[in-house]
């Protein structure tokens, strides 16, 4: 192991967004830790990174005793623990009135309750061990707007923002930074699972989805470029509109930034990544019927 290297411990790490964050992370030269229920998917994640098997955690973020577990496994390989990324989480595209209080429960507690825990107990051994670090929680886009069949995700993910905001005041002092970044359409595992070809085909047409590679700074398909060389993002405009414009740095840079420098002072913040859109904004409120169902 060589001199400075850190460790980081990510959630919901064998797919989608968490896996790509880990291959960038371990590119970057960070120790990576995957948390995820699926043992055998957590088996392909650490051939394809490629990293030791033994850096697979297999564990559901909704136990306490396993989270607090996985965390001392993290912390005890020997480089320090100094960063967690929150990417475990479920979703459900239904209308409200569709939706029953089973499936509801059932994602707040992977989505809110099992981001509290991780954040909670990593936030514990940081404090026990007067260790600074950082957190980063991956929300959506989905909780900063009002999204048609998003009554359980949206909520849980309006929640991760809120949560974010809360620890981040309570945390920093002690050199504990806390910030979320909330993606817009990107298609992974699963959001190929929770949406028909017929929506995703309708976000082609009108957002054309980022890759997922793109997570980790590479060119994809669709005309989309590189966000390892500029990061779209939504913000509200006049009317109510989300405009997409383009800044300097990328899904990449803004993890790496919000990793960074654990324990400086930092102002929190949810960040926002969109998509680029034909004309450069789209409605995500109001508009064709066929626009509202969207990840």
């Amino acid at each position: 192991m060589s001199d400075g290297m850190k460790s980081v411990l990510i959630t919901g790490g064998a797919s989608g967004i968490g896996l790509e964050i880990a291959r960038l992370l371990h590119e970057r030269g960070w120790r990576v830790y995957l948390m995820d229920r699926n043992a055998d998917a957590l088996a392909d994640a650490c051939r394809a990174i490629p990293i030791d098997p033994a850096q697979a955690i297999a564990c559901s973020v909704t136990d306490e005793k396993e989270v607090r577990s996985a965390i001392a496994t993290a912390a005890a390989a020997g480089a320090p623990l100094r960063a967690v990324i929150n990417s475990a989480g479920i979703a459900m595209d239904r209308p409200a009135v569709e939706t029953s209080v089973d499936d509801f429960r059932r994602i707040l507690d992977v989505n809110l309750t099992g981001t509290f825990i991780v954040c909670r107990e990593t936030a514990r051994h940081w404090l026990a061990t007067a260790t600074p670090g950082a957190i980063v929680n991956i929300s959506s886009v989905s909780g900063l707007v009002g999204n048609k069949g998003r009554a359980a995700y949206g909520a849980s993910k309006g929640a991760v923002n809120l949560l974010t905001y809360i620890l981040a005041t309570e945390l920093g002092q002690d050199g504990i930074r806390v910030n979320a970044i909330a993606p817009g359409a990107i298609d992974t595992p699963l959001s190929r699972a929770v949406h028909t070809d017929d929506v995703r085909a309708q976000w082609h047409e009108r957002i054309p989805p980022a890759p997922l590679r793109f997570v980790a700074g590479n060119r994809g398909q669709c005309g989309v470029p590189d966000l390892g060389g500029g990061e779209l993002y939504q913000r509200p405009g006049p009317g109510g509109r989300w405009r997409v414009r383009q800044r300097r740095s990328g899904f990449e840079r803004t993890i790496m930034r919000s990793l960074r420098q654990p324990g400086a002072p930092f102002t929190p913040r949810v960040i926002s990544l969109g998509c680029p859109a034909e004309k450069g904004a789209i409605d995500l409120q109001t508009g064709p019927e066929r626009a509202r169902s969207r990840p």
